[in-house]
């Protein structure tokens, strides 16, 4: 049992008055107990787009005062205008960014540890992109600009260009611009469709539609050769009884002719040294060539020359996939151009080298004996004694043999090239008959039962009376070394002066040659004396 005096008891029922009335004033002997100030904030939850505003209302509670509130922003931007002791109105940052989450709070100003919170969602605006112009019609052989819009890329990371469906090429290519130039000499027309795809949202593009038109009148004749299909593809006309047609070459250009050429980020720089340069720029190539392979675009970098003039006494190798040699221009004066001059040397060389010289291929498995009797030029099938072992993607050679009935059939055996004692003894031999095969290489890309269909169609027949019942094979390759884009360009090059008896195949002073490369480019070069340059 507990014992209350008469002040104890006075004491605890003003205590519990002040609970029971739930804050209103009370006084204890005299002392006179606060009410607790509460702060509210509407509305607590509101979005504001760049650019945008909101307003917001503070209410307080038991503020006897009417000191009203203080505003503060926290991280994520934005400023703060028509501030009261109740209200105020929020203003979004109006360049657009990426996004962001920014907190208002308002404080009691009569007790600080009083306060409420809003949530203010900033979204990142939706990225839009537009090209201009939208169409063009160009002339064969001629080109057109077009340049694209990215709205609410806060990073200015601009496009990427590429074709759909037709033919012609990109240059000068950047992130905002691009130059589209039509192919030259083909009398007919075709539609092709120009895409500009966001860099930061690959989900947005734009398409321009081209008309490729013929130079001049559009009423002229068509080739009933080479022509366009309804799909702006090109078209071969057959001739003779077994279905031979011109060579298809659309599919020789770097990655197939699909899209345009890259172009790399330079990531390593030299400059003239004003001695020989040799050491410096093959350092910066197997620098970028020791870099990490990019897995979604499939180069390392470039090496960028910077303007001026270079002395090279030996060959530069680029050994490795996803690597790119890049001058500064490829014109005459040193002051804006990049210009390589090769120093003589006792044995000729090529001033660039792609891949590793002697680079060959690897049998994997037997060869397979190609069973038509006769496959026309410029077929993309052929008739296999069995696809065992093959598969789709799978590398191989299509292998020709050289027969003397065939080099009759040419008019090249010795004595028709030149019918004279000399030659008929063996000096004037086109080909050795037996030792020497045509290889081509090509990739299986479907196999129905025994016949395989061939990335790109051979360029010549495989014609059983002159080349023997299944004369031709297949064979299943690998490369071990071979390396793939890889590019040359946007630089002059000067070679000594060749002598004037130099006949191939004597070493000469060639610009880029390449051993077992895959997706390879040479542009925007000048050369001055090289001999047999692009090999």
């Amino acid at each position: 049992m507990f014992n209350f005096s008469r002040l104890q008891t006075s004491l605890f029922v003003s205590l519990l008055s002040v609970v029971l009335l739930g804050g209103c004033n009370s006084s204890i002997s005299g002392v006179t107990l606060a009410p607790m100030i509460g702060v509210g904030l509407n509305p607590t939850n509101q979005t504001v787009a760049y650019g945008g505003s909101a307003t917001f209302t503070a209410t307080l509670i038991n503020d006897s005062t009417n000191s009203g509130v203080s505003w503060s922003i926290g991280s994520g931007g934005g400023t703060l205008s028509g501030v009261s002791a109740t209200t105020v109105t929020y203003n979004a940052p109006a360049m657009p960014g990426n996004g962001a989450v920014v907190t208002l709070t308002a404080t009691s100003v009569k007790d600080a540890t009083k306060s409420a919170s809003a949530t203010i969602t900033i979204p990142a605006p939706a990225i839009t992109v537009a090209m201009t112009p939208a169409a063009a019609t160009v002339a064969l052989g001629s080109s057109t600009s077009f340049v694209a819009a990215v709205a609410n890329d806060s990073t200015n990371s601009g496009v990427t260009w590429s074709i759909g469906s037709g033919v012609g090429s990109l240059v000068s290519a950047s992130t905002t611009s691009v130059t589209y130039i039509a192919p030259a000499g083909l009398p007919a027309a075709a539609t092709v469709s120009l895409t500009a795809t966001s860099v930061r949202d690959t989900t947005k593009s734009a398409t321009a539609m081209l008309t490729i038109a013929m130079s001049g009148s559009a009423s002229g004749p068509a080739s009933q050769w080479v022509y366009y299909g309804s799909t702006g593809n090109l078209l071969y006309q057959q001739f003779g009884t077994h279905g031979d047609k011109i060579m298809d070459f659309s599919t020789a250009g770097y990655n197939a002719g699909a899209g345009a050429l890259p172009n790399v980020t330079s990531v390593a720089n030299v400059s003239p040294s004003g001695a020989d340069d040799t050491t410096a720029i093959q350092n910066a190539l197997n620098t970028v060539s020791a870099m990490t392979l990019n897995g979604s675009t499939g180069f390392r970098g470039a090496v960028l020359l910077a303007p001026g003039s270079y002395t090279v006494s030996k060959t530069l190798n680029i050994a490795a996939s996803g690597v790119v040699l890049r001058g500064s221009g490829s014109g005459v004066s040193p002051m804006t151009n990049t210009v390589i001059t090769m120093a003589p040397a006792a044995t000729a060389y090529p001033l660039v080298m792609l891949g590793t010289s002697g680079s060959a291929p690897t049998a994997v498995g037997a060869a397979t004996q190609i069973t038509d009797v006769y496959a026309a030029a410029g077929t993309s099938t052929l008739t296999l004694a069995s696809t065992v072992g093959l598969s789709v993607g799978q590398g191989i050679l299509v292998q020709r043999p050289v027969t003397s009935d065939w080099i009759n059939l040419m008019n090249m055996q010795p004595s028709q090239i030149a019918p004279n004692a000399a030659c008929s003894s063996g000096p004037c031999n086109w080909i050795n008959i037996g030792a020497a095969v045509f290889k081509s290489d090509r990739m299986i890309t479907a196999i129905s039962g025994n016949q395989i269909t061939l990335d790109a169609p051979l360029s010549d027949s495989i014609d059983s009376n002159y080349l023997g019942q299944n004369g031709g094979l297949v064979q299943p390759i690998t490369f071990a070394s071979r390396i793939s884009r890889v590019g040359v360009e946007n630089f002059s090059t000067i070679a000594p002066v060749p002598s004037a008896s130099l006949v191939p195949p004597t070493a000469s002073y060639q610009l880029v040659v390449s051993y077992g490369v895959l997706n390879a480019w040479v542009r925007n070069l000048t050369a001055l004396d090289t001999l047999q340059s692009v090999d």
